[in-house]
């Protein structure tokens, strides 16, 4: 059944497609060419803005680039030197922070020195004072607290030559055993 209405629909489109005899145009003699304009000629390619002889204003432009690069060298001068001479107001800046260091630690060490002269002032004041003087000197000896001075002298003998220390030598002191 389908190749029947295939069969069917192949042969109404080749009758359909096919022309009538009454509807046919009779032949015609071809017509002759038409006349065709010229192609404007056209340039090989396209003007670039490197290209001097091909641009009107190349001058002006050329102007106006070297007047703004000018300005560009003249601003990048001046941020250099606004630059430049903030670097040394802060160099100077901290120069002065500096000496100002330097006069308060002097000023300092110069009140240390001074404090140091009164109290020494006072020390000598007070040891020529009368009740200071009236007192017998007092010599004490090692013997008395039960120390020898040899003992000693072994015992602290590896600070003494590490410091350079001088010690001193009484003669005729008993040995004792307080500090072996």
């Amino acid at each position: 059944m389908k190749c029947l209405t295939l069969l069917t629909c192949i042969m109404a489109g080749a009758i359909a497609a096919s022309p009538i005899a009454a509807q046919v145009t009779p032949p015609v003699a071809p017509a002759p060419p038409a006349p065709r304009a010229e192609a404007t000629p056209r340039p090989s390619r396209a003007p670039r803005a490197g290209d001097a002889l091909e641009w009107r204003d190349d001058d002006r432009l050329r102007m106006n680039l070297e007047r703004q690069q000018r300005e560009l060298q003249d601003l990048t001068v001046e941020r250099q030197r606004e630059l430049e001479e903030r670097q040394r107001e802060l160099q100077d800046q901290q120069l002065e922070r500096q000496r100002e260091l330097e006069d308060r630690q002097r000023e300092r060490m110069d009140a240390q020195i001074e404090r140091q002269r009164e109290t020494e002032e006072r020390m000598r004041r007070w040891l020529l004072t009368a009740a200071n003087v009236r007192r017998p000197p007092r010599d004490y000896k090692l013997a008395e607290f039960g120390l020898d001075a040899h003992l000693l002298r072994k015992r602290f003998r590896p600070y003494t030559d590490t410091f350079g220390i001088q010690t001193e030598h009484f003669g005729g002191e008993a040995e004792t055993p307080a500090l072996a």
